[in-house]
């Protein structure tokens, strides 16, 4: 692997399920752009966030899982 030298690190990577869509924070957007659908029902699949990636030339992602904080 190359040194990081003029390398972009991009510190946040999620998955956008149906219910992190449909979380309030993103009320604007869905005002905004009424037609991303972000509260939509349906699922989008894993491999659609990994060729986005891919696209965007991503060669390594560091992920880690957190509660749900509006629980707490």
């Amino acid at each position: 692997m190359a040194p990081l030298h003029g390398r972009i690190i991009d510190a946040w990577m999620q998955h956008p399920t149906a219910r992190f869509r449909a979380q309030p924070i993103f009320d604007p957007l869905r005002r905004w752009f009424p037609t991303a659908n972000l509260a939509a029902d349906d699922e989008i699949p894993l491999a659609a966030t990994i060729e986005a990636m891919d696209a965007g030339g991503v060669s390594l992602g560091l992920v880690c899982a957190c509660g749900d904080l509006a629980a707490e």
